[in-house]
């Protein structure tokens, strides 16, 4: 921006800015140091962008992944979009005056990030997945967890 005193004279709009300035970091950034980035985008979705990102680069790469590293992520990504959708849903329930169903909705979503901090370490923008695995194996009690909350619903 050029300015006269608070007058604005002339202003070059420059691309890239948006969504805090995520765009801009991973000009300069390598990939790994990007990780934290894709959490943020979408903090109630944040496993949908950290699993792209990662076959993004491993495609990229031609890196083959195991499949119980296929299957945690695919497990932890549909437990992330379940607990997503459960905010989704309560909120816009009670918007439209009914606050019970927001009470049940969030009671589930609770459980669902219960049972995902247990096995990522970490409650809202994740930041599990690594370039051809995850950073650790679930522990004993996520299957179980799991299957608590699947008999649930």
């Amino acid at each position: 921006m050029h300015l006269d005193g608070e007058r604005v004279l002339d202003a070059e709009p420059v691309l890239g800015y948006s969504h805090r300035h995520h765009e801009k970091m991973m000009e300069v950034q390598t990939y790994l140091a990007c990780w934290p980035n894709f959490g943020r985008l979408d903090y109630v979705g944040a496993m949908s962008y950290n699993f792209g990102f990662a076959r993004l680069i491993e495609r990229a790469m031609n890196v083959q992944l195991p499949p119980r590293v296929e299957h945690i992520r695919v497990l932890t990504t549909e437990l992330n979009r379940i607990s997503s959708h459960l905010l989704w849903l309560g909120t816009f329930l009670m918007d439209l005056g009914a606050m019970t169903p927001f009470f049940y909705c969030f009671d589930d979503r609770e459980n669902i990030l219960d049972v995902l901090e247990m096995a990522t370490g970490e409650r809202l923008t994740y930041d599990y997945f690594r370039f051809g695995g995850v950073d650790h194996d679930i522990p004993e009690e996520f299957v179980p967890a799991v299957k608590k909350i699947y008999r649930a619903f």
